[in-house]
C-alpha cells in the first residue's frame, strides 16, 4: 500500500528518536517529505511553513508540551485538518485521555517498534493527506 501522507512533521525533544523516525521512514517509502522539529515552538513554526499531512508529537517537551501544540492545531482552522499521531514515554491512561481530548487522533507509547509505527500511518484514515 502506498502511503497518502505525503508531508511529515516529526516532533520530539530527543534527537536519537527523530532520527529513528525519520529514517524509518525513509527506508520505507521515498513518496514523501520529512521535516522535524525539537520542542512545541519549532513544531508551530514547521506547521505554518512546512504544511504537513501529519505530526508524529510527543508529548513531553520542554517549554510548549505536545498537548499544547495539539490544541493549538486544532484551535486554527487553516490547520485542524492535519493528522496528530502522538508518541510518549508516558503512555498513563490519563496522559492518553488527555492527548486524545487535546485533539490527537491516535497515540503510540515508547519505545515503539518503528515498522508499527510506519503501519499505523498507512493504515489509518485520519491519517490520509488532504
Amino acid at each position: 500500500m502506498v502511503m497518502d501522507v505525503s508531508r511529515i512533521l516529526v516532533v520530539d525533544d530527543e534527537p536519537s528518536i527523530r532520527r529513528l523516525i525519520t529514517r524509518s521512514f525513509e527506508r520505507k517509502n521515498a513518496a514523501h517529505a520529512l521535516c522535524t522539529a525539537a520542542d512545541g515552538f519549532e513544531a508551530g513554526l514547521q506547521v505554518v511553513k512546512f504544511r504537513p499531512d501529519l505530526i508524529i508529537l510527543d508529548l513531553m517537551m520542554p517549554n510548549i508540551d505536545g498537548f499544547r501544540v495539539c490544541q493549538l492545531v486544532r484551535a486554527n482552522p487553516e490547520t485542524r485538518h492535519i493528522g496528530i499521531l502522538v508518541i510518549t514515554g508516558y503512555a498513563a491512561e490519563e496522559n492518553v485521555k488527555r492527548a486524545m481530548e487535546c485533539g490527537a487522533d491516535s497515540w503510540m507509547a515508547k519505545p515503539f517498534d518503528p515498522s508499527e509505527l510506519i503501519q499505523q500511518v498507512v493504515t489509518s484514515e485520519p491519517f490520509r493527506a488532504k
